[in-house]
């Protein structure tokens, strides 16, 4: 009756919980609002900070050459051991670390972005492959390359943000992404569970299916053989109808056979 046993499926693992927490600190920093420039502290950061172009200096700056009075910018001698000194002292030990901090957040963004990412396409290859849990694939790879997309962004504005610390910037939201993703997931979980339950107690199941089959067989053979039955027993009540009809009119017969052998013998004796 079975052709083939049922086999229990591997649970869906998403494994993003890690990542997603990870990317939501660094996300929630307040870095990314904070106006970064260099030193107050010395001559040239005043006319720096009036100009508001210490990015443009910052970026800049690399092409100063530590022993050359050429500026990068107008090309004129105009460098000298106390202009090096002001550009040293301005951009401080506390501008290069939270210049640091925001390269860091940067690798740490696509390494955790790509976990994610990874995570949900291998959940949408497990379930294409099982086709257990009913995972609608279209979509459920649509709102991946949306999420794709939303990290691709913040990246890129963490990068601008990295080459202009004076820029405040927006890294935008993928909450209400996730949420549907693991919506998805959780639905497909839940089918996944029902078939495991379902094998788990398939023997049960099966015998139980037989009893069932078996008790509505019975059932239906029941009426079956009741209406045979009762068929049966009109034709024996008829058949014993009818052998007694025939038994009436075999002893009227013998009766009447009986007055005509009398009457033949009385007219016999008269004549």
């Amino acid at each position: 009756m079975y052709a083939s046993k049922l086999e229990k499926c591997l649970h869906l693992k998403a494994g993003y919980e890690t990542p997603k927490a990870r990317l939501n600190q660094i996300e929630g920093d307040n870095i990314w609002q904070t106006v970064i420039t260099g030193s107050q502290d010395v001559e040239i950061g005043k006319l720096i900070q009036s100009l508001n172009n210490s990015d443009w200096v910052n970026a800049g700056r690399r092409f100063i050459k530590a022993d050359s009075d050429v500026c990068p910018f107008c090309q004129k001698h105009t460098i000298d051991e106390s202009f090096h000194k002001q550009i040293r002292e301005f951009f401080d030990r506390e501008y290069e670390v939270k210049i640091n901090e925001i390269k860091k957040y940067e690798n740490e963004y696509r390494e955790n972005a790509q976990q994610i990412i990874q995570s949900l396409q291998a959940v949408l290859e497990m379930e294409q492959e099982m086709k257990i849990g009913k995972l609608d694939a279209e979509v459920f790879q649509m709102k991946i390359k949306f999420l794709q997309n939303v990290f691709e962004d913040n990246i890129q504005n963490i990068v601008l943000k990295q080459n202009e610390p004076g820029r405040k910037i927006e890294l935008k939201n993928w909450d209400d992404e996730i949420d549907k993703l693991s919506a998805m997931i959780k639905r497909a979980k839940e089918k996944i569970d029902e078939h495991n339950s379902l094998v788990e107690h398939s023997d049960d199941a099966i015998t139980e299916l037989t009893n069932d089959i078996w008790k509505y067989c019975i059932t239906e053979e029941k009426a079956l053989i009741e209406s045979y039955q009762k068929g049966q027993k009109g034709l024996t009540d008829g058949l014993k109808n009818i052998v007694k009809l025939k038994n009436e009119i075999r002893r009227e017969i013998d009766i009447l056979d009986k007055i005509i052998e009398e009457k033949s013998k009385i007219g016999c004796e008269k004549i």
